[in-house]
């Protein structure tokens, strides 16, 4: 079975521009699955030095006014090699979290960077196949065996 059958993509937050403001993902549903990554796309960084605190925070609410920093995430020091790429992301893969409701917040509080999006995986599901049916995704096609394009 291919992974688009396995696993559930969310855009979770878009585009930013150039900010040192903390960035607050939509929250997720974690109930029917083992596991989450985050992936946070990063654009333009102004310079080295700084950080990036990046995190998830859950409830067994669905609401964000009791959302809880989880252990373990820790802040990123901007780098000089950092600052020289392109294109740059965080990942954070929360596997068999307690709390059911989970966001991810990027807080660049002292570093300008450009947030080009939060993309969530759930993986683990209980329940197979698993449509890709969230309004982020746009188009989810599964290609098996294609031959080359004429």
């Amino acid at each position: 079975m291919n992974l688009s059958k396995q696993v559930k993509v969310q855009q979770l937050e878009g585009y930013t521009a150039a900010t040192t403001n903390k960035i607050t993902s939509d929250i997720i549903d974690m109930e029917g699955f083992e596991g989450v990554m985050f992936i946070i796309e990063l654009g333009a960084i102004t310079a080295a030095g700084g950080t990036i605190d990046a995190y998830v925070e859950g409830d067994s609410a669905n609401a964000t006014t009791y959302m809880e920093r989880l252990a373990g995430s820790d802040d990123h020091t901007v780098t000089e090699g950092d600052y020289a790429e392109a294109y740059s992301c965080i990942v954070i893969d929360v596997y068999r979290p307690i709390d059911r409701y989970l966001q991810c917040v990027v807080d660049p509080a002292t570093q300008t960077v450009v947030i080009c999006g939060i993309t969530a995986i759930q993986y683990g599901p209980r329940v197979l196949p698993v449509t890709n049916d969230d309004t982020s995704v746009l188009k989810c096609d599964t290609l098996i065996s294609p031959a080359d394009y004429a």
